[in-house]
C-alpha cells in the first residue's frame, strides 16, 4: 500500500494481506499517510524465501528465452509516473501481439500491479486474433487461495485491455509443475473481497492485533505483541481460540489476569464447562508465574498436574508412557525447509540430521545428511537417504539387543519425517512400518498435553524446559 501524489495505491497483496489480517491492512494505511513509520524488513526467513522466489521466476524465464519465445520485458518504476509509462508499454506490448510479455505492469492511478508473465493464445480479442492469459511463479509445491486471488487481478486488468476476461490463469509452482484455473471460477469471490477490503480501507472501524499465521512473517510483529501484552490480551493464554476470547469478552473477562481470577458463575452462556475451567486454569498459571518472575521467586515456573479420569486413565497421558528400558532411544530431527525450493523436479526440504540420545551410555549419535559441498550435484539426495537408512538400520540393530526399547520424540514432526523418507527414496518401508505398528515412537507432547498445565504462553519444547 503506497500513498504517491496524495492518493492512496492499491495492489494485490494489499488484498492477501487485508485476508490474513484486518488489523494489518489498518497498520498500512497509517504508515502510508505517514502517522506512523513502517518498522524495517528484519526476517531472515522472508529474505530467503524471496531470494530463492526470484531465483525461480529468473529460471522460468530462461525457458521460454531457450525456448524459442521471443520475451518483452516491462521496465519496473517507483514513482506513479513510471507506473504510468510501464502500464502503457505494457498495453503496448498486448497490442503488438508479443509471445510473452514480464513483469506485465497495470496501473490506473488506484490499482498497481506486476504480473510475471502473459502468454499470448491464439483466441480472438479487441487486439486482434490473439489475447492474453497471466502466468505467476511461485515457489509453492502446491497452489494456496492467495495465489487465485492475485491472478484474479491481474486477470481482471488484462480482460479491461483486451476486452474480454481471460478463459484462465495459471501458477508455475516451485518444482516446475504448472496449475491452471478457470477465471469465472473464482472472479465473485474476488470481487466481494475487493468491495470488502475497500469498504474497510475507507472506515474507521477499529481493529485489534490478533495473532494469525502471518505474524512470522508480519514486519508489524513485534508491535502488535507488545499491544497485546501490554493490554493483558486474553489471546496469551495458551490455546486460547478467537471465538473463546469473544465469548469470554462478552461475559465481562477482557484479560488474562481477569480470566485467572474468574468463577464459574462468569462463565460465558455458550462456553461448555470443561471448556471454561481448562482456559482459566492456563491463565492462572500463567499469571501466578508472571507475578512469581517479577518478584524474582527462587523457583517462579508454575505447573499443574491435571486431574485424571479414571474411566480413560489407561488410554491417554501418562498411560502413553511405556515401563523404562535400558535401550530407550530420544530421537531428535533437524530439516532445511528451502532445500529445493525453486529447482525443476526437485522435491523441497532436506533432513539433515537425525539426532539420538541413548540413556544406557549417556551418548548422542549423530546421522548426518547434508554435505552438498563434498558431493557433485544432484547427489544431495543420496546424503539424506544414507543418513537415514543409517539410522534406522541402528535401531532395528539395537532392537534385537533391546527387545523392549521405545523411541521417544516430542510433536509429530519425526514420525511425519520417517514415513515420508522411506516413500521418498523407496528404502526401509518395512523397517518404518515395523516401528509404527509396534508403536515403538512415543509422542512425548501427547503426554504432556494430556497431563501437565504449565504457566507458559505455548507448549512447545523450548516452553516446557
Amino acid at each position: 500500500m503506497q500513498r504517491i501524489d496524495g492518493r492512496f495505491i492499491y495492489s494485490a497483496s494489499d488484498l492477501n494481506n487485508f485476508l490474513e489480517c484486518e488489523h494489518l491492512s489498518g497498520l498500512d494505511r497509517r504508515a502510508a499517510l505517514r502517522e506512523i513509520e513502517r518498522p524495517p524488513a528484519d526476517n531472515p526467513q522472508a529474505e530467503i524465501l524471496a531470494e530463492l522466489g526470484e531465483a525461480h521466476e529468473r529460471s522460468y524465464l530462461r525457458r521460454l528465452q531457450d525456448s524459442g519465445k521471443h520475451v518483452v520485458t516491462i521496465e519496473r518504476g517507483s514513482s506513479n509516473a513510471d507506473h504510468a509509462t510501464a502500464a502503457q508499454a505494457t498495453a503496448g506490448a498486448m497490442r503488438a501481439g508479443a509471445a510473452i510479455i514480464y513483469q506485465a505492469c497495470f496501473f490506473d492511478n488506484a490499482w498497481l500491479g506486476y504480473a510475471d508473465f502473459l502468454r499470448r493464445i491464439e483466441v480472438p480479442s479487441e487486439l486482434g486474433s490473439w489475447s492474453y492469459e497471466v502466468a505467476d511463479t511461485k515457489l509453492a509445491r502446491h497452489t494456496e487461495p492467495y495465489f487465485i486471488l492475485q491472478l484474479c487481478f491481474y486477470s481482471e486488468c488484462v480482460g479491461a485491455i483486451q476486452g474480454r476476461p481471460p478463459a484462465q490463469m495459471h501458477v508455475i509452482l516451485g518444482h516446475g509443475v504448472e496449475e491452471s484455473f478457470r477465471v469465472k471460477d473464482y472472479s465473485a469471490y474476488y470481487r466481494a473481497t475487493k468491495a470488502r477490503f475497500l469498504k474497510r480501507i475507507s472506515g474507521d472501524a477499529p481493529t485489534y492485533p490478533y495473532p494469525t499465521k502471518h505474524c512470522d512473517f508480519c514486519v508489524w510483529d513485534t508491535q502488535c505483541t507488545q499491544k497485546r501484552v501490554a493490554d493483558d490480551h486474553l489471546s496469551l493464554v495458551a490455546g486460547m481460540r478467537r471465538l473463546q476470547t469473544a465469548r469470554l469478552t462478552n461475559a465481562g473477562i477482557t484479560t488474562l489476569e481477569a480470566l485467572s481470577k474468574s468463577t464459574a458463575e462468569q462463565r460465558p452462556a455458550k462456553m461448555n464447562l470443561t471448556t471454561y475451567e481448562k482456559l482459566a486454569r492456563q491463565a492462572r498459571l500463567q499469571f501466578e508465574q508472571r507475578v512469581a518472575l517479577a518478584a524474582k521467586e527462587l523457583n517462579p515456573y508454575k505447573y499443574e498436574i491435571l486431574p485424571i479420569d479414571p474411566g480413560s486413565f489407561d488410554k491417554g497421558g501418562f498411560a502413553l508412557i511405556p515401563p523404562p528400558n535400558s535401550g530407550d532411544v530420544f530421537f531428535d530431527m533437524e530439516g532445511y525447509p528451502f532445500y529445493g525450493l525453486g529447482e525443476i523436479g526437485a522435491e523441497s526440504g532436506l533432513e539433515y540430521l537425525f539426532g539420538a540420545y541413548t540413556g544406557d551410555d549417556k551418548r548422542f549419535t549423530a546421522f548426518w545428511g547434508c554435505d552438498r559441498a563434498a558431493r557433485p550435484a544432484g547427489k544431495d539426495r543420496l546424503a539424506e537417504r544414507r543418513a537415514f537408512e543409517r539410522f534406522i538400520d541402528w535401531v532395528m540393530e539395537r532392537r534385537r539387543t533391546f527387545p523392549d526399547l521405545h523411541i521417544y520424540h516430542y510433536a509429530s514432526y519425526e514420525k511425519t519425517a520417517l514415513q515420508k523418507l522411506a516413500q521418498r527414496h523407496g528404502t526401509r518401508e518395512e523397517e518404518v512400518d515395523t516401528i509404527l505398528r509396534d508403536e515403538l515412537l512415543i509422542d512425548l507432547y501427547r503426554v504432556v498435553k494430556q497431563t501437565i498445565c504449565v504457566g507458559q504462553p505455548g507448549y512447545g519444547i523450548k516452553k516446557l524446559e
